[in-house]
């Protein structure tokens, strides 16, 4: 199993809840997210649109996912939707009392188990390993953290059921302990990719650089934040100066704790534009 060559979403949806939770510095999901209060259960409704006489008109659904939450903002269940509105795929996790994930596991189309992932922690509350089994339950990788002494996630080493080493991962973090460089290595040693980041005053990501093998940016991503600090505005360029991709966000409503409830989203490849319209339901505890 190649650990670098997985989906941008299983990259979010999952390694995003493992490696911040690897962190004794760690930020719940809500925080990633920009969300504010204490939200129990999130709705997001995706469609593309259109504009036609100067109105914004919904041609088809895309999918929903629909996020549970602990009071202490943990997320407890994530679940996906098809435009048919038939459940595709499921994470749930369980977290004990100290706030630390324990378990989680996913679930494919029939519920079936894809995978599952056991945490283990030391004295200092800090992960120490967590192990990965597929979708027979056999264990299939261990990951092993190492961290700095502020608690944050410095190198992660994923080692074969066998204990052989398969990859490998280094990260980087400035005095706001925001991380600000990860390069992923092979089993032979090899950088396989590298990730850079810059942030703003707010600690919000404005630009993002990723490596191609040879050490050159390959990708270069510029963001923009409102005074809400939701994103308004990225812009992706390559190393191929003809191809630049442009992503701009409105919003259409705020609820009365400040999180948005309709995103208008204006994605521009070359010279065509798509548009993409969210729509979120808040329950709060």
């Amino acid at each position: 199993m190649n650990y670098f060559t997985k989906s941008l979403f299983f990259q979010i949806s999952v390694l995003s809840l493992i490696l911040s939770a690897c962190s004794v510095n760690k930020k719940n999901i809500l925080s990633e997210f920009n969300l504010k209060g204490k939200v129990k259960k999130l709705t997001e409704i995706t469609y593309t649109a259109e504009e036609k006489f100067g109105e914004l008109h919904k041609v088809s659904m895309e999918d929903k996912i629909i996020r549970l939450f602990n009071e202490k903002g943990n997320q407890l269940e994530y679940n996906k939707y098809n435009s048919s509105e038939n459940l595709i795929d499921r994470h749930i996790s369980k977290w004990d009392n100290k706030e630390n994930v324990i378990e989680l596991k996913t679930y494919d189309t029939n519920g079936i188990l894809k995978s599952k992932y056991l945490y283990t922690y030391g004295e200092k509350g800090r992960k120490i390993k967590y192990d990965e089994y597929n979708s027979s339950d056999s264990l299939i990788a261990i990951h092993i953290p190492k961290y700095d002494d502020k608690g944050n996630t410095i190198e992660v080493i994923t080692n074969n059921s066998n204990g052989i080493i398969q990859s490998r991962y280094t990260s980087k973090y400035d005095k706001n302990n925001n991380n600000i460089e990860d390069v992923f290595y092979n089993t032979q040693g090899n950088v396989y990719s590298k990730y850079s980041y810059k942030y703003d005053s707010n600690n919000q990501v404005i630009e993002e650089n990723s490596y191609d093998s040879d050490g050159t940016i390959g990708r270069k991503t510029i963001n923009k934040y409102n005074d809400k600090r939701d994103i308004i505005e990225s812009i992706e360029s390559y190393s191929n100066p003809s191809f630049v991709n442009s992503y701009t966000y409105k919003y259409d409503g705020y609820d009365k704790v400040g999180n948005w409830v309709k995103q208008i989203k204006y994605i521009k490849v070359t010279n065509e534009v798509q548009i993409v319209v969210r729509e979120r339901e808040i329950e709060y505890y």
